[in-house]
């Protein structure tokens, strides 16, 4: 998928629909380079918001990275928003970073 100028990108989007209704959109991005996925966006409407939906996130987003033969997976979660911060945690999610420095 891409955008006329742009680069193409590898982008799996996911609809979750009730009947006609529409629920929630989940987007990732694959890099087949890195063997990375990236959960890029996702969004419930909100008359479902409540309903634990998010919960089945992390478990989708690995269930597909393991199915791609991804190894990485970068799954973010806005500050401003605890729940999504609590999914993150009870599926046991670890973040590790480093910063490198260059050398003299």
């Amino acid at each position: 998928m891409s955008l006329e100028g742009e680069p193409e990108r590898d982008v799996i989007v996911f609809l979750v629909k009730k009947d006609q209704e529409l629920v929630a959109i989940a987007s990732l991005q694959r890099s087949e380079d890195t063997l990375t996925l990236y959960g890029r966006l996702g969004v419930i409407a909100p008359r479902y918001r409540g309903e634990k939906l998010a919960y089945m996130g992390p478990a989708l987003l690995e269930a597909v990275g393991r199915a791609m033969g991804m190894e990485v997976i970068y799954l973010l979660a806005e500050f401003t928003i605890p729940n999504m911060q609590r999914v993150r945690r009870g599926r046991d999610f670890r973040l590790w970073a480093s910063c490198l420095r260059p050398t003299d």
